[in-house]
């Protein structure tokens, strides 16, 4: 592996653990080692995964098994080093916790919107119920009048309501 055809380096991490991974090209092939992000030492294993691209046939003759590298070999020790200057250089640690917390965070929202759109399922018909129960007693009260309501804005609302509940017929 000469360090000259090393590209694509990249790190990648989880908000649930100070372990990430770092990763790079050469000659047509992956590969990574797995690092503690705060003090950049490398797993107790020792070793360089080397990998298939990802989109390599699994079938074709690119395709190979997961193979272990030792970093005792000193050419891959240099490598090693050759990505971590690279890696501190261009800050692509913090780059990789920003993007993992933003994640994380789109994550959280979009299970907050989704509880939120549960609740509102789950009133539907609790609501729908009450709008009925509302509109009956107005009606027996003898209607409602635009005068009625507070504020010209809630009339048509409520006619809205009255219009969409009638709608509904006995299928609500």
């Amino acid at each position: 592996m000469e360090a000259k055809k090393i590209s694509n380096i990249h790190v990648t991490t989880s908000s649930y653990s100070k372990r990430a991974s770092a990763s790079w090209h050469a000659d047509g092939v992956k590969f990574h080692v797995w690092f503690d992000i705060d003090t950049l030492k490398l797993d107790d294993d020792a070793v360089i995964y080397k990998n298939p691209l990802e989109n390599t046939d699994r079938r074709g003759p690119d395709f190979f098994d997961t193979r272990k590298l030792s970093l005792d070999i000193p050419k891959n020790a240099e490598t090693v080093r050759q990505v971590f200057e690279v890696i501190k250089r261009d800050g692509l640690i913090a780059k990789a916790v920003a993007f993992e917390k933003e994640r994380e965070r789109q994550r959280l929202a979009a299970n907050k919107e989704l509880k939120r759109q549960e609740k509102i399922k789950e009133a539907g018909p609790k609501l729908l119920k009450v709008l009925k129960d509302l509109t009956g007693k107005i009606e027996v009260m003898g209607g409602c009048k635009p005068e009625d309501f507070e504020g010209e804005e809630a009339w048509p609302e409520f006619e809205r309501v009255t219009e969409i509940l009638r709608d509904l017929g006995e299928d609500a």
